[in-house]
C-alpha cells in the first residue's frame, strides 16, 4: 500500500477513535467522566510490552510499523513508532492525533496529555480543548483542567459537555454547591438532558441525600431509559436502604444496559 494512503487511512482512524472515547466518555457518566472500562482491558498487555528502540528515519516505515502494531494491540510499540514519525513531522496534526490516540490506548497519560497541549498551541479546537480537559481531570489535576473548560466557555459558554466535565470537577472537589448550580445551567439550556439530571443525583448521593439522589436518578431515566449509571445509582439507593431484593434487581438492569463500566461490571460479578 503506498504509504501516503496508508498514512490518511490511519489518521481518519484516529480521528474515530478519539470521537468514539469522547462518546463513551460521556455515556459512561463515571464521576471522572472516562471509559472506566479501557485501562483494565489493556493494563496486562502494556506491563509485557518492552520498551520499543525506533531507529528508523524513513517516514512510510515508521507509519507503516505503527499502524501494524496499532493494529496487534501492542500499544506502546505504535506510540514509540508515531513519535518518531512526529519529530520528522512535527507541523502533522493528523500525525499528532494519531499519537495521542496511541498514548491513551498505552495507558501513557502523561505523554496523552502534554500532547493535547502542545496540540493545543497549533490547533486551538474546543472538541481538543474538552478532550484535554478530561484528561487532566482523569489525573486529578483539577485546576487546569478548569482552566481548559473556561477556554471553552469563553467561546461557547452553552457548551453542554464542557459544563458537565465543569460539574464533575466541582464534584469531585466537594464544592457540592457549585456542582448543582453547574447541572441546572444545563436543564435550563436543555431540560432534556439526562446526564444533567444523572449527575445532580451523584452530588446528592455523595451528600448523602439519597431522597434527593433517588429523585434525580429517576428523572434521569425518564428521560433516557437506557442510562446504566441511573440504574446503578438506584441500586446504590437500594444498598443503602438495605433492601437486597431491589439492589439485584436495579444492578442486573445497569450490567444489561451497560456492562462494560468499570464500576457496574465488578458489582455485578461480585455479588
Amino acid at each position: 500500500m503506498n504509504y501516503k494512503v496508508l498514512f490518511i487511512c490511519s489518521a481518519l482512524t484516529c480521528m474515530l477513535m478519539l470521537a468514539c472515547m469522547g462518546s463513551k466518555t460521556t455515556k459512561a457518566g463515571g464521576s471522572q467522566l472516562t471509559d472506566q472500562s479501557s485501562s483494565s482491558k489493556n493494563q496486562s498487555k502494556q506491563k509485557e510490552e518492552p520498551v520499543e528502540v525506533v531507529t528508523s528515519t524513513d517516514l512510510p516505515t515508521l507509519l507503516a510499523k505503527a499502524s501494524e502494531y496499532q493494529k496487534n494491540g501492542k500499544y506502546r510499540k505504535a506510540a514509540a513508532y508515531l513519535s518518531k514519525a512526529k519529530e520528522l513531522k512535527p507541523d502533522d496534526t493528523d500525525l499528532r492525533m494519531q499519537l495521542i490516540t496511541a498514548y491513551h490506548q498505552a495507558e501513557k497519560f502523561d505523554q496523552e496529555i502534554s500532547e493535547l497541549n502542545e496540540l493545543l498551541q497549533i490547533k486551538p479546537e474546543n472538541s481538543l480543548r474538552l478532550t484535554y480537559a478530561k484528561r487532566l481531570h482523569e489525573a486529578q489535576r483539577f485546576d487546569e483542567a478548569i482552566n481548559a473548560i473556561e477556554d471553552i466557555r469563553a467561546v461557547d459558554p452553552e457548551n453542554i459537555e464542557a459544563l458537565i466535565v465543569l460539574g464533575a470537577l466541582h464534584k469531585d472537589q466537594a464544592q457540592y454547591a457549585e456542582a448543582i448550580e453547574i447541572f441546572r445551567e444545563i436543564t435550563y439550556i436543555d431540560a432534556k438532558n439526562a446526564h444533567a439530571k444523572y449527575y445532580q443525583a451523584e452530588v446528592y448521593l455523595a451528600q448523602k441525600k439519597p431522597l434527593w439522589a433517588d429523585k434525580y436518578y429517576k428523572d434521569a431515566l425518564k428521560l433516557d431509559p437506557t442510562l446504566g449509571v441511573a440504574v446503578f445509582g438506584l441500586a446504590k439507593i437500594a444498598q443503602i436502604r438495605n433492601s437486597q431484593e431491589d439492589y439485584k434487581k436495579h444492578l442486573a438492569k445497569a450490567y444489561e444496559l451497560d456492562p462494560e463500566h468499570s464500576e457496574i461490571k465488578k458489582a455485578f460479578l461480585n455479588q
